[in-house]
């Protein structure tokens, strides 16, 4: 039986469900076993009281039974965080941030394990740089989901990438921008572009109405995920400012209290705040357009948004801004604006079935893009 371990920058059982979430369920339902091993939370976090952390400091150091194959697992450091430890790494290439935190995960790999011996290490969060030498490892794989240093605005992640890639097998990611940039720094090893799938039965499956939609008259158009600086938020308030007639609804944690002061009074403007994943289907069933609005901030280039084939599984067309990824990937139902509601409006008059949408949407599941990583990485 195949030892698994993925290395992510986000906790399974919080608000945000990343793509090593479901590729860890995948791989543990295939009978491999998986430990599913998250940024370490550190003495400062305690002091941070967001939604994230409030679970975290609940989780920190247990290993979260999930199935019989797999476990999550947050480790505690009495490190500062990366973010202060990365002047020290770009000078001594010693990660302290993971040095610290060595025995606890190496306890809690030994005892799921039975040994340190793993088949298989699979890095998406290269602040966990150093993981890597915890355990006797047959093959390494660098998988980043993003352009990291793009995204954190921290250069010092380059060099982190580099020392992983140095130990690497066979480099993954999931989008092309992406690619090229971690070929850039060696282009000899295998690789493999996988973008961000779908958890296909999660999303078909009818669910009711959500009751807060029972108030809603009119078009609903939808955003679900992440509102930070890659979120092009004044396009949202762009298209509730210009179509009263158009319920703009917003799901996902708001850290900046101040935007809901800001547009309180924009009446088809709805901020609901974080929704469970197993109720979230709901509201993207019962909507009638999905919203990517992506800003112009530099990571977006690289993002693979695991929300577009969400969003097409339950039928809604989506309306994005222009990306060359999401260009190159040239689907039918996926819509560029300039102009928000101009596109918006054109979009309506098309009056396109949910069924057409989401046909062919199966192939991109979670199941399927595991199957091909893991055949990938058996031949590396």
């Amino acid at each position: 039986m195949k030892k698994i371990i993925f290395v992510s920058h986000t906790f399974i059982g919080g608000p945000f469900v990343v793509g090593s979430h479901h590729l860890a369920q995948a791989f543990s339902k295939k009978g491999y076993q998986v430990i599913h091993i998250s940024t370490p939370f550190t003495p400062l976090h305690y002091f941070k009281k967001n939604e994230v952390n409030i679970i975290k400091k609940e989780r920190v150091g247990k290993a979260l039974q999930l199935n019989e194959n797999l476990i999550d697992y947050i480790p505690f450091t009495f490190s500062p965080p990366w973010s202060t430890l990365k002047y020290l790494y770009s000078i001594t290439n010693k990660n302290l941030f993971m040095s610290l935190a060595k025995k606890n995960i190496q306890k809690v790999v030994a005892k799921f394990f039975g040994s340190l011996d793993v088949d298989y290490l699979i890095i998406d969060q290269p602040t966990m740089v150093g993981i890597e030498e915890m355990f006797n490892v047959e093959k390494i794989i660098y998988r980043p989901t993003d352009l990291y240093a793009d995204m954190l605005n921290d250069s010092s992640i380059i060099n982190a990438e580099k020392n992983i890639i140095s130990k690497a097998n066979g480099l993954i990611a999931t989008s092309k921008p992406v690619l090229d940039h971690i070929r850039s720094f060696d282009n000899s090893l295998p690789y493999m572009l996988v973008e961000n799938g779908v958890d296909f039965k999660h999303f078909s499956e009818p669910q009711l109405k959500p009751e807060f939609y029972e108030t809603l008259e009119g078009i609903k158009a939808v955003y679900a995920g992440a509102i930070d600086d890659r979120l092009d938020l004044d396009s949202i308030v762009k298209l509730a400012k210009e179509n009263l007639n158009i319920n703009v609804i917003v799901i996902g944690p708001i850290e900046n209290q101040e935007i809901l002061q800001r547009y309180s009074n924009l009446k088809n403007l709805h901020f609901l705040g974080p929704i469970k994943y197993k109720e979230l289907p709901a509201y993207l069933q019962h909507s009638d357009i999905a919203l990517l609005p992506l800003s112009n901030h530099k990571a977006n280039k690289g993002r693979s948004p695991m929300k577009l084939y969400e969003y097409l599984t339950t039928g809604l067309p989506v309306l994005t801004k222009k990306t060359e990824e999401l260009e190159h990937r040239n689907e039918k139902y996926v819509f560029f604006y300039e102009n928000i509601s101009t596109e918006i409006r054109k979009l309506i008059s098309l009056e396109l079935s949910k069924k057409e949408v989401k046909e062919g949407i199966e192939n991109y599941s979670w199941e399927a893009k595991s199957e091909n990583i893991i055949k990938f990485i058996d031949k590396v």
